[in-house]
């Protein structure tokens, strides 16, 4: 089964390698997406640029959760974008 999970981050230097360093990893994803994949599973993570228009980002969204067609989805936020990526959801 694929997993995918989706974070928001306000400003992403390129959509390909959205992380800008190390510091910016998410931990938490990281450990899970790790047991996941040591069990059998594929995973991924997309990161949203909160900082975008709301339609923009969520027409990617819905692009790129349709191409990688997972059958589960995982969301997860900083407390200051929680209501943004609950729109999201």
């Amino acid at each position: 089964m694929k997993v995918l999970f989706i974070s928001s981050i306000f400003t992403i230097a390129v959509r390909e390698k959205p992380l800008a360093s190390y510091e910016e990893i998410y931990l938490g994803i990281s450990y899970i997406s790790s047991y996941l994949k040591k069990h059998g599973y594929e995973t991924d993570l997309l990161v949203l640029k909160s900082n975008e228009s709301f339609q923009k980002t969520k027409l990617a969204a819905c692009n790129y959760i349709r191409d990688y067609n997972p059958g589960l989805i995982a969301f997860t936020a900083v407390s200051l974008e929680f209501d943004w990526i609950k729109k999201i959801a």
